[in-house]
């Protein structure tokens, strides 16, 4: 927005930020969130391993099945891999890996070359309670 001057800034220059300003402005966001009606909440965090002896398939994607436990059909289910998968995966020539789910089935997805080794993750469990 061209001419648009956030109240905030003094002579185009950002305002300080300091501990009471970041969390005055954490508590705008959460109210802000708490009034979205299509937020997602975080059910659960996990950590998982990803047996290189249960992808299947002969071409990517891979899959393999895994268990969320408290996963419903609503749920989402994001990996953070650590560097240590992160390598492995790079060694191998693993691309991504993701989770999908179909109606409460989890099944894991592994995206390029398979995986030769174990990759332990945490996964965070989301309730979807909108599509938008």
């Amino acid at each position: 927005m061209a001419g648009y001057k956030n109240p905030g800034w003094n002579n185009d220059a950002l305002p300080a930020l300091n501990a009471e300003n970041l969390n005055e402005l954490c508590n705008e966001v959460e109210e802000l969130s708490a009034g979205f009606p299509g937020k997602q909440g975080i059910t659960d965090k996990l950590s998982l391993t990803l047996a290189a002896a249960n992808w299947t398939g002969s071409a990517s994607p891979y899959t393999q099945g895994v268990t969320i436990t408290g996963g419903t059909a609503t749920s989402q289910a994001d990996i953070q891999a650590d560097a240590t998968a992160i390598q492995k995966m790079l060694d191998d020539g693993t691309n991504a890996i993701y989770i999908a789910n179909n109606n409460g089935t989890f099944t894991a997805y592994a995206v390029g070359e398979k995986p030769t080794a174990d990759l332990s993750v945490q996964v965070t469990v989301y309730n979807v309670k909108e599509v938008i």
